[in-house]
């Protein structure tokens, strides 16, 4: 029963306000209103009793009788035949002694009278409407003097009309405006019934307390949620944003309100509105962070009206995820080149069996050499062991795949893993060694290299891949760089470019693409931005 009477109290809150509201409109206007319909009914009676006053004395008939042995014999039924045809309380004609020609009490008539109310029209001759008392009540009286002949003012003529009569009417149309505003009230209090009606629903039935309980509440999960949240409507415009969403994408102050094409350009968010097609669990680079995101498009019916995204930051998972690989792949290099140590073992001891020693020991020197040349330049040149063996298996890899990975024996790589970190360097030499390889597998033999040069010793730290494939066409060298794109066949393709770009450039570098040969340039300034 409780919470019947919660659920409505937003409802009898309304319709009380509205009613209020309305009532107290509705008793101004219509108290202002009788109040000048009763003063107009005034103005009114008193200008058609002076009107009637002026018709009256401008008879001739009037006018001569004032002439006469009698007046009050031709006056006195005329007068009273003009006050029942006009509905006047009184019709009274007098000379300027005061004496009475017309009167509506019979007894009056030939008697004289002092009333002051009368002096500005017999002394003046002025022509006025105004209230005086006659006999018990009061009435409004218009006065106008009676000209007789050349002119001389010989009287007055005075035609009353109850002011009773007046209220009367007034309290008859006080009556109809309170009709009508009753009908007001009634059509306010249905009014603001429906209105609250339509506000609880667009409240899915909660009261404001209710309400706000339950946003706080929302606020607070999405805000402990560790993803980060962003919605939009179906204008653009950012509608909800947690703190997570912005520390990933590196935003500062309250974007809300604001388009989501100038905050975020890269979100793909507008996409979902017009396809209406959810998207789970895609990788794609927001802020400068490689993040997870899920999209989902906001329904109202069969309409659309805004979309939800999460996200999750998964560049430290990438670079991690990177390194696990590039070691993964060393132990896999170190595998086959164990492999490849038995098959050259299984040559010499064939050798020694054959009493061939001249050709074992050649052969065990030329092998040695070989990978001890390789070794000697990475323990001079990249003094670091994890990119010394990022190096070294991506080197054992191409063997595999019958690439031949060199590096420059000009290379100079001692301070750079510093200054720039492992994991950075992993991430950069890791891909794009990888996609020289690639490139150049399919290759003719003579064309099958792949070329690092690192070099460290000036101004500027750069790392060149340089390899024998074709080159990246000049219509494609920005393209490259956009996540997703990739001329792979499968899944999970066309982050390596784009997550090497990313960490590239918040390290303050720039990569250059030229060709004949193909090759990539990394450079970094000689002081990394941190």
């Amino acid at each position: 029963m409780r919470r019947r009477l919660v659920a409505i109290g937003i409802q009898a809150k309304i319709v009380v306000l509205a009613a209020s509201i309305v009532l107290t409109v509705l008793v101004l206007v219509s108290v202002v209103v009788v109040y000048l319909e009763s003063d107009s009914l005034e103005v009114q009676t008193g200008t058609r009793a002076l009107d009637i006053a002026r018709t009256f004395a401008a008879n001739p008939v009037v006018q001569n009788a004032f002439y006469g042995e009698d007046p009050i014999a031709e006056i006195a039924p005329m007068a009273d035949q003009v006050r029942r045809s006009t509905g006047a309380q009184f019709v009274i004609v007098m000379d300027r002694a005061g004496r009475l020609f017309s009167h509506p009490v019979s007894g009056q008539l030939g008697k004289a009278t002092a009333s002051l109310d009368y002096g500005p029209a017999l002394i003046e001759g002025r022509s006025s409407y105004t209230k005086l008392e006659e006999g018990r009540s009061t009435a409004l009286a218009g006065m106008t003097p009676v000209h007789g002949r050349d002119g001389e003012l010989v009287g007055l003529v005075s035609v009353g009309f109850r002011v009773e009569d007046v209220n009367l009417l007034a309290v008859r149309f006080g009556r109809r405006v309170a009709g009508t505003a009753a009908v007001g009230l009634t059509v306010g209090i249905a009014g603001a019934l429906l209105l609250a009606r339509q506000l609880k629903r667009q409240m899915l039935g909660l009261e404001p307390p209710q309400l706000a309980a339950r946003l706080e509440e929302r606020i607070a999960v999405i805000e402990a949620v560790r993803e980060g949240i962003l919605a939009i409507d179906d204008q653009e415009r950012i509608t909800v944003m947690n703190q997570e969403a912005m520390r990933i994408l590196g935003l500062e102050g309250d974007p809300v309100g604001q388009q989501i094409r100038d905050v975020v350009p890269q979100s793909r968010l507008p996409e979902i509105l017009q396809t209406g097609e959810a998207h789970y669990a895609q990788e794609m680079i927001l802020g400068g962070s490689v993040v997870v995101t899920n999209r989902v498009p906001i329904r109202f019916g069969s309409k659309i009206v805004g979309v939800v995204a999460s996200f999750r930051d998964r560049t430290e998972l990438i670079r991690l995820d990177t390194e696990l690989t590039a070691v993964r792949r060393y132990s896999e290099a170190l595998r086959a080149q164990a492999h490849e140590f038995n098959n050259r073992l299984h040559a010499v001891a064939g050798l020694v069996q054959l009493g061939a020693t001249d050709e074992a020991l050649e052969y065990i020197l030329r092998t040695e050499g070989q990978h001890q040349h390789l070794l000697d330049l990475l323990a001079r040149a990249v003094p670091d062991p994890l990119v010394g063996a990022i190096i070294l298996g991506k080197y054992n890899r191409a063997a595999e795949l019958h690439v031949r990975l060199d590096l420059d024996p000009a290379s100079r790589f001692t301070r750079a893993p510093g200054d720039l970190g492992a994991d950075l360097l992993v991430t950069v030499l890791g891909n794009l060694t990888d996609n020289a390889v690639e490139a150049v597998q399919p290759l003719p033999e003579a064309r099958r290299w792949v070329r690092l040069h690192l070099d460290d010793e000036g101004s500027e730290i750069r790392i060149t891949v340089a390899d024998g494939g074709h080159g990246v066409p000049d219509h494609l060298r920005d393209q490259i760089f956009e996540q997703g794109y990739s001329t792979k066949v499968g899944g999970h393709c066309g982050f390596g470019l784009a997550l090497v770009h990313l960490l590239v450039g918040q390290a303050g570098g720039r990569i250059e693409i030229a060709n004949q040969p193909s090759r990539f340039i990394v450079t970094f300034p000689g002081r990394v931005r941190t």
